[in-house]
This record gives structure tokens, sequence and C-alpha cells, in this order.
């Protein structure tokens, strides 16, 4: 079964500044997400169950959620690897107290 991709206007933003061989990249690599939602390379964020990365290139990275009941891959972010991604994105690694 294949899922549907979802994102928003600010994600096709994002993928449209990417440089050329990352953009084509990310694209390659978000069509395949319907049907391989969760591809080998791909690593589980630590505490955040069925978000998703991916290295694109050595400075680039694309996140995703994945929603099995709903079959939808949503598309969180793609663009440059910051040292403040996840916790921009909400997905940093949770303190233990």
């Amino acid at each position: 079964m294949t899922y549907r991709i979802a994102f928003s206007r600010e994600i096709r933003r994002q993928i449209e500044s990417l440089p050329g061989y990352i953009k084509t990249m990310a694209k390659q690599e978000i069509a395949s997400l319907s049907d391989r939602p969760r591809p080998p390379r791909s690593k589980e964020l630590t505490g955040h169950p069925e978000y998703y990365r991916l290295w694109l290139g050595a400075d680039y990275r694309l996140v995703w959620h994945v929603m099995d009941e709903e079959r939808v891959v949503e598309v969180e972010y793609v663009g440059l690897k910051t040292p403040d991604l996840y916790e921009r994105l909400g997905l940093g690694r949770r303190r233990a107290e």
C-alpha cells in the first residue's frame, strides 16, 4: 500500500531554495516515501516515535512524520542542518528530569 505525501507551501519553498543537486535528491527521496515511508538509510528521532530524518548530502536534512493509520507521510522540514534544527521543530531530545 502506498502512502500519501503531504507538505505545506513552506516546505515547497524550502525545496525550491535548495541547491540544484540537493533539490533533485530531496524530490526523489520525498517521492520514494510513498512506497517506503521508512527507508533503510533513515533514522527515527530519539524520543519522537514515527518521526524520521535522512541526510541529504553532508549538510542538509529531510525530516518527516509517518502516520500509519491515515497512510500519510507529512514532510516537516527539508533544508540545512542547523545546530538548533530539531529544537526549532519541537523534536529535540527530551532531557531526563
